[in-house]
């Protein structure tokens, strides 16, 4: 029996391709101006991780077009593919993006990001849909996977905490769930995890 109350997961995306690698990668044809962006390198770990949600929702191939499944991304390359194998796996024929659950800028910047002399922080929509079509490519059966909308507003250059962003972008997310049968998944960054958990978690006052 499946669970009949929504939920609301957050997943870290797959491990990502290191900007050191001598080996080209035709998913990040931008990889000089845009270092701060790499595609994924791990297949395997996002969908061993959706089997076990699954099985932890009691989800089911049966019963699995009975609910309301939405995947939501972070506007970066890394989750925007991580959100394309999920969204295969799960039968789904779109995700959605919000600027809100993206990268801190501080770590785009460690990253190599030049907001003057690089290129941009984020992909545009067509270059987002781009991203999303090379990897279902990848996959079998061949499937199209759109995105159906974009939410949120990107992070000024000059943000320096970003915290309350991700959180109030999750908080967001969280409150459009109307379904008792709708299961939400967002794929983000770590960064956002702890910004969540710092917000959220339950603390021992001992």
């Amino acid at each position: 029996m499946h669970r009949s109350f929504p939920t609301f997961t957050i997943f870290c995306h797959a491990s990502t391709i290191e900007l050191e690698d001598p080996e080209y990668c035709d998913r990040w044809y931008d990889r000089e101006k845009r270092p701060h962006d790499p595609p994924i390198s791990d297949f395997l770990n996002p969908i061993a991780a959706l089997d076990a949600l699954k099985l932890e929702l009691g989800l089911t191939e049966k019963n699995l077009r009975e609910n309301t499944i939405t995947v939501v991304s972070s506007p970066f390359r890394c989750c925007l593919e991580t959100s394309a194998l999920l969204a295969h796996a799960l039968g789904i024929s779109s995700v959605r993006v919000h600027y809100g659950i993206g990268d801190d800028l501080e770590g785009s910047r460690k990253a190599g990001y030049d907001c003057i002399y690089g290129g941009p922080l984020y992909l545009s929509e067509s270059e987002m849909q781009h991203s999303i079509s090379m990897i279902t490519d990848l996959l079998t059966p061949l499937v199209d996977i759109d995105i159906e909308r974009i939410s949120g507003e990107p992070a000024p250059w000059t943000e320096e905490g970003s915290s309350i962003r991700m959180c109030d972008a999750i908080d967001e997310i969280r409150f459009e769930m109307t379904s008792d049968d709708e299961h939400v998944i967002v794929v983000t960054h770590k960064e956002v995890l702890a910004a969540v958990v710092n917000r959220y978690a339950v603390r021992n006052s001992k």
